[in-house]
């Protein structure tokens, strides 16, 4: 009888281990990594951001991108063909992210924070960049990188 009752609470022990691993997966954000540059806070509708800051090169120009509803400043950015080049976010009031037409989120910042990212375009043109949280966009929250 102990056998089984110990059996029993090793089971349950262990089916709410998994469950609980589940609920903190599924409630945590996963990519709040404290103060680094891979801190993302919220984003998208749901006030998560799945995607971590792109890496940056060390001694890249940077370029400096205020983030605070409803614009980005500036809203046209140049770089070079093949420049390394840090996108330095700071929002000013909500989470923001900083996506690129062709190569996706480069960086994401909390409310009141500044966090880099690193950006590299190859092809010379013209290419669109905004914020992926819902209603940013449409509001104003995009704007033109120009590679020449």
């Amino acid at each position: 009888m102990f056998r089984r009752i110990m059996s029993s609470v090793a089971i349950a022990s262990l089916a709410f281990a998994t469950v609980g691993v589940g609920i903190a997966t599924a409630g945590g954000d996963g990519h709040d990594m404290g103060s680094g540059d891979h801190d993302m806070g919220g984003g998208h509708s749901s006030g998560k951001s799945k995607h971590k800051n792109v890496p940056t090169v060390a001694g890249a120009r940077e370029i400096a991108i205020d983030a605070t509803l409803p614009i980005f400043t500036p809203k046209v950015i140049t770089v070079g063909a093949g420049e390394d080049v840090t996108i330095v976010l700071t929002s000013g009031d909500v989470f923001h992210d900083f996506m690129v037409q062709g190569k996706g989120h480069v960086v994401g910042a909390k409310a009141n924070k500044t966090r880099k990212g690193g950006l590299r375009i190859d092809k010379p043109g013209t290419y669109k960049f905004w914020c992926s949280v819902k209603d940013h966009r449409p509001a104003g929250m995009k704007g033109t990188i120009v590679v020449q």
